[in-house]
């Protein structure tokens, strides 16, 4: 059996980090969910967009090395490129950022802007996380909504770009309810920390700037509204997606 191409094997490596992701969220005493969701996610993405450039560019190792200006003895940069090392002396891969240009400046491979901002979105949180602490009720819900819509733009490129099937896997976070309503009528937004206050007004602000489109896939965020109702058949289940938003009813 022939070896994949390094652009499939890096679209492995990318549906197995969002299995890992999809899979430590959906641990509901996991400790360290939220943020482990998002470093994944955001290792998922980066995975994927250096396989779609590989892919693009004939799988050439080199799409996707950071190359600078070689620096002369005296410390001037010269005209020459070279690749950049990292501390052990291999070549630096472009990250999620660098990718999103290089294939739309590049190979025309154009994504939405709104997935853009999601990503722009999910990042930040990811940076939150990993540089200091994310804790609030809030928080919480909300990398539940940029979350599924994450996915959401995840699995539209998968398929329109490698026809790959993820019919095997389950590519949904449980949609729990994590606080009872007198806990969150209870939590003063006084109370919340700078740092949280300022991520979370980040949010609102892209959310604002970018406003769901019908039709579109593509989004900051999705909400969830869950609702019981009586049915004949006690195993029933309604999911419907509308106005950017995921209702489940069963």
């Amino acid at each position: 059996m022939p070896k994949p191409s390094k652009g499939m094997q890096l679209l492995e490596k990318s549906v197995h980090a969002v299995i890992s992701a999809i899979e430590v969220y959906n641990k509901p005493d996991f400790k360290y969910r939220e943020e482990s969701f998002c470093i994944l996610m955001v290792n998922a993405w980066e995975l994927l967009l250096k396989g779609k450039l590989l892919t693009e560019s004939g799988n050439d190792i080199r799409a996707i090395y950071v190359s600078e200006n070689i620096v002369k003895k005296d410390g001037s940069k010269g005209t020459r490129k070279v690749n950049r090392k990292n501390r052990c002396g291999n070549n630096v891969t472009m990250d999620l950022f660098q990718c999103l240009r290089i294939l739309g400046n590049r190979y025309e491979a154009e994504i939405d802007k709104a997935c853009i901002a999601n990503l722009e979105v999910l990042t930040e949180i990811r940076d939150n996380a990993v540089h200091f602490y994310n804790t609030d009720p809030e928080f919480t819900r909300k990398v539940l909504e940029v979350g599924t819509a994450s996915l959401r733009s995840y699995i539209t490129y998968v398929q329109q770009w490698f026809e790959y099937d993820l019919s095997r896997y389950n590519f949904y976070l449980m949609p729990i309810s994590f606080f009872h309503s007198f806990e969150l009528d209870s939590f003063s937004v006084s109370r919340r920390e700078p740092q949280m206050k300022r991520l979370l007004e980040y949010i609102r602000r892209r959310e604002d700037e970018c406003q769901p489109e019908a039709h579109n896939p593509h989004s900051i965020t999705l909400r969830f509204e869950t609702r019981f109702v009586k049915s004949k058949d006690t195993d029933a289940l309604e999911v419907r997606y509308t106005n950017n938003r995921i209702c489940l009813a069963g």
